[in-house]
């Protein structure tokens, strides 16, 4: 998998433990304890533990995403493999400071410009829980379409799928610059 893309004003590199501090911050938010979940990451230690665990973990992938050109971290894309899907989905996940900037948009646009191009992944999931509406209309905006509900261990959930055929996809690719 590609370690580093860049857009525009971002900057997304895979998570490394040096972003221990930042994800100590993220997953303590609001919305990722609400929309996500608790991971039990209190210390910095816990963070740096959770991302080894993320790095071991084979069809895992979180990227970083950090601004230009101070490289400030801002939130997280992600691309995975669930048991419980039959493709990879993609999740994203911004500090609250930097939700509404379009950063999310534009981060996630470059994964998805890529797996389906480079990988040629032509169906890619989403999940969300019913009331996470920025995230659904964030998905919409990427030309994901609601696709079922679905019961897991973690609850109920929604999933969105983007069929990625490069033409959806490369429409939603903000512009560099």
């Amino acid at each position: 998998m590609k370690h580093t893309f860049e857009t525009g004003r971002l900057t997304l590199q895979l998570i490394c433990p040096a972003d221990a501090d930042f994800i100590l911050q993220l997953l303590n938010t609001d919305g990722w304890l609400q929309f996500i979940g608790n991971k039990q990451v209190y210390t910095q230690n816990d963070a740096i533990h959770y991302i080894d665990k993320i790095l071991a973990t084979e069809n895992l992938y979180y990227w970083t995403v950090k601004l230009k050109p101070d490289d400030a971290p801002a939130g997280l894309v992600t691309y995975l493999k669930r048991n419980y899907l039959p493709h990879f989905d993609i999740g994203f996940a911004f500090l609250p400071c930097y939700q509404g900037t379009g950063y999310a948009f534009e981060a996630t646009s470059a994964i998805l410009a890529y797996v389906s191009t480079k990988l040629q992944h032509e169906t890619v999931l989403a999940i969300t829980v019913a009331g996470n509406t920025a995230s659904i209309k964030l998905l919409e905006r990427l030309n994901f379409s609601y696709e079922k509900t679905i019961e897991t261990e973690n609850g109920t959930l929604l999933v969105y799928a983007c069929k990625t055929n490069g033409s959806a996809i490369r429409k939603s690719v903000p512009e560099a610059g």
